[in-house]
C-alpha cells in the first residue's frame, strides 16, 4: 500500500451554504386514511405529525458534559487564525449556472470510501479516480477535512466532475423536520452536536443492536425512503443512519460526513438531489456501495483480481494490490467504476421528486441492468 500521504493542516468542515430552494416547500396534504398503507403517503404525513408528536430527547452540545466540540472541529487553529490565505470559492461556486451548456459531458468521476472513525480516519478514507475510461489512482491517506479540501481544488481545475460518497446525506423526514426543518439546517446542527448524537446513541440513535423505540414505533421509521425503495428493489437493505456503533453500523460516518456536504455546497457543488445538478456544474452524489457491485471476503480473491487486472491494469503495483486485498479500497474502486459507467446518467441527473427527496435525499443507483 502506498504510503500514506503527510496530513495538511486541518481546517474545519463549516456549514456556510444557505438552506436550498424547495426545502421550505409546502409538506404533502395529510391522507390519514392511506398512510399506513402507502410508505410515502405516511412518510409525508410524519413529516406535519412530528409538530405535534413529541420525540424522545435528542441531547445537543449544550446540554452534553463533553468538551471535545463538534466532529469535524480542528485539533490546531485553522489555516487562516495562522495568516494563511482563506479559501476564495471559484468563478463558478456564486451562484452555479442556472442554463450551462448542455453539451457539457461529466469528465471524469471521484469516488470516496468514507470513515466515519473518530480518530486516524485518514488511514480509512479511499479515493478512487477515473477518467476516459481509466482508473487512474487509488489512494488513501487524506484526514476528512483535507480530503474535502482536496474535491474542491479539483472541482476547481475542472468543473465537469461528479463525486460519490458511500454514506447517507439525510435522515428520516420527521427527524430533519425536528431539526431545523432542511438538509441544510441538519447538516448544520450535525457539526454541532454530532459528536454527542454519536456518543449518547440515544433514542433514535442507537448501538450495537436494534430494539429501540424509534424502531418499534412506526411514526418514528428509522429508514429513509429511499432506503425501503432499494430493499424493495434488490432485496438487500441499506442501514439506518440511526445505527451509530457496532457492526456495519453508518451513523457516525453520516454525521460525521454532512458538515462536509455543507462545505462542499458553499464551494459550488450541487448535492443531489436537495440542489439542482445542471450538466457542467460539480455535483455530489450518495453511492450504497452493493449497488456499485462492490464486493468484501477473502474467498473471492480471484474475482478481485480479474476485475483489478481488466479494469485497474494501469494503476501502479501498490495501489492494484490495495484494491486486491483491502475490502474498503475495493469497495471504492468499484464504485468509481459505477460511477464512470453512468457518466451520461449523471450528466442529466433529474430534480428532486418531491419535498421527500429534498428533506431525505435519495440513493444513486448506478444504469446497470445487471445491477437491478
Amino acid at each position: 500500500m502506498r504510503a500514506p500521504r503527510r496530513e495538511r493542516p486541518r481546517d474545519r468542515c463549516d456549514p456556510l451554504a444557505d438552506d436550498v430552494a424547495g426545502d421550505g416547500a409546502t409538506r404533502a396534504k395529510d391522507t390519514r386514511s392511506d398512510a399506513r398503507s402507502d410508505p410515502p403517503a405516511r412518510d409525508a404525513l410524519n413529516v406535519r405529525r412530528i409538530m405535534s408528536v413529541r420525540l424522545h430527547a435528542v441531547p445537543s452540545a449544550a446540554s452534553a458534559s463533553d468538551d471535545r466540540g463538534p466532529a469535524c472541529a480542528p485539533a490546531e487553529p485553522p489555516a487562516t487564525a495562522r495568516g494563511a490565505p482563506s479559501f476564495v470559492p471559484p468563478a463558478w461556486a456564486d451562484p452555479p449556472p442556472t442554463r450551462p451548456d448542455a453539451s457539457v459531458a461529466v469528465g471524469r468521476v471521484l469516488a470516496v470510501g468514507w470513515s466515519g472513525a473518530p480518530d486516524d480516519a485518514a488511514r480509512r478514507i479511499w479515493l478512487c479516480e477515473v477518467r476516459d475510461d481509466r482508473v487512474v489512482r487509488l489512494e488513501c491517506g487524506r484526514s476528512r477535512e483535507a480530503l474535502v479540501a482536496h474535491v474542491i481544488a479539483e472541482a476547481a481545475r475542472d468543473p465537469r466532475l461528479v463525486v460519490g460518497f458511500d454514506f447517507p446525506f439525510s435522515l428520516p423526514a420527521w427527524f430533519v423536520a425536528a431539526h431545523g426543518g432542511s438538509a441544510g439546517a441538519l447538516w448544520r446542527r450535525a457539526l454541532v452536536d454530532g459528536d454527542v448524537w454519536i456518543e449518547r446513541a440515544a433514542p433514535p440513535f442507537w448501538r450495537d443492536a436494534p430494539g429501540t423505540v424509534a424502531q418499534r414505533e412506526p411514526a418514528l421509521d428509522p429508514f429513509r425512503r429511499t432506503e425501503r425503495e432499494v430493499a424493495a428493489r434488490t432485496g438487500r437493505r441499506p442501514t439506518s443512519a440511526f445505527h451509530v456503533g457496532g457492526a456495519g453500523s453508518v451513523g457516525a460516518a453520516s454525521i460525521r460526513g454532512m458538515p462536509c456536504l455543507a462545505h462542499l455546497r458553499a464551494a459550488g457543488f450541487a448535492v443531489w438531489p436537495f440542489d439542482p445538478a445542471p450538466p457542467g456544474v460539480p455535483a455530489v452524489v450518495e453511492l450504497w456501495p452493493p449497488l456499485c457491485g462492490a464486493a468484501g471476503g477473502g474467498g473471492e480473491a480471484a474475482g478481485r483480481a480479474a476485475v483489478v487486472a481488466t479494469r485497474a491494469g494501469d494503476l501502479p503495483v501498490d495501489e492494484r494490490h490495495a484494491a486486491e486485498g483491502t475490502d474498503a479500497a475495493f469497495a471504492t474502486l468499484n464504485a468509481a467504476l459505477a460511477l464512470w459507467d453512468g457518466r451520461h446518467a449523471l450528466a442529466e441527473l433529474p430534480a428532486a421528486r418531491d419535498v421527500l427527496d429534498r428533506l431525505e435525499g435519495r440513493i444513486w443507483e448506478p444504469p446497470r441492468p445487471d445491477l437491478h
